[in-house]
C-alpha cells in the first residue's frame, strides 16, 4: 500500500514576526531541519492566506503517519502546538 499522511498547521502570525516566523517554518528553518532527520519525511510547504495577512499554514508530508509518531520529534511537536 502506497499510504501518504500530511499534517497541516494553522498559525496567527502578527505583522511584527513574519519575518522570525518564516525563518523558522520555511524551508531552511529549523522545523524542516528538524524533520529532515526522520526517515519517512517527505517535505514542509508554508503557505499565506491572500485574504488574510496574519493567516499561515504549513503542511508536514510525510510517507505513513508512524514516521511522525517518532519519540525524538514529539516535544518538538507537542511545543509548536502550544
Amino acid at each position: 500500500m502506497n499510504e501518504k499522511y500530511a499534517y497541516i498547521w494553522e498559525y496567527r502570525v502578527r505583522s511584527d514576526a513574519v519575518e522570525q516566523f518564516r525563518e523558522y517554518y520555511g524551508p531552511g528553518g529549523h522545523w524542516v531541519q528538524l524533520f529532515r532527520q526522520a526517515p519517512g519525511y517527505l517535505g514542509t510547504g508554508s503557505y499565506q492566506d491572500v485574504a488574510d495577512d496574519e493567516r499561515y499554514v504549513t503542511v508536514d508530508r510525510w510517507r505513513s503517519l508512524v514516521y511522525l509518531n517518532l519519540q525524538p520529534f514529539r516535544r518538538e511537536i507537542e511545543r509548536a502546538s502550544t
